[in-house]
């Protein structure tokens, strides 16, 4: 692994046909920060977007992890015009590079389940594990389990630590609605 000794900061930018020039991704990642999270922080990383509203249209793509005491830890943030597999593929491939990712191997990201992100993980860090943010499962199912019953059950469910709670305590969903 070639460690680097400097910040990465990349901006790309699109040139159109009538030779206009517009800003297209924007890339952060300080080396302190990212030095911090190799030596300090357990090799998971959380991945997810949001949209930015002002003046400046597009989106944050921003990569956290946790440090010892189990606070969020910024890793690096990026700005791009769309949350897209294209971006998505971009940054990864940065990403790994400034923290001597290779194809993934012991590394764990979790995310929302992007469909763009979940195709650019497998092509560019196969090795990776790659897992959901039970958030986003849990609004997934809520949108067909709704209810105070399925919400105390999944979370129930969520923090089973063993496989065979887990298959009980799944067995109680499964009691309200087999499809569940």
């Amino acid at each position: 692994m070639v460690r680097r000794t400097w910040s990465a900061i990349r901006m790309d930018m699109d040139i159109m046909p009538d030779s206009t020039i517009y800003f297209s991704k924007y890339y952060v990642c300080f080396k302190g920060v990212r030095d911090g999270w190799i030596e300090g922080c357990r090799k998971v990383i959380c991945v997810d977007g949001c949209f930015l509203k002002g003046l400046c249209k597009g989106e944050l793509l921003a990569v956290v992890g946790r440090d010892t005491n189990n606070n969020i830890y910024h890793i690096v943030w990026v700005v791009v015009n769309v949350e897209n597999k294209v971006n998505w593929k971009w940054f990864l491939d940065i990403l790994v590079d400034d923290i001597g990712g290779g194809n993934g191997n012991g590394l764990t990201i979790i995310s929302d389940g992007h469909k763009g992100l979940l195709e650019a993980v497998k092509e560019r860090i196969s090795e990776a594990e790659h897992r959901q943010c039970v958030r986003h499962v849990y609004a997934n199912f809520k949108k067909k389990f709704d209810g105070e019953h399925y919400r105390k059950l999944f979370w129930v469910v969520v923090n089973s630590t063993i496989v065979p709670q887990f298959k009980e305590d799944t067995d109680g969903i499964k009691k309200l609605d087999p499809n569940a």
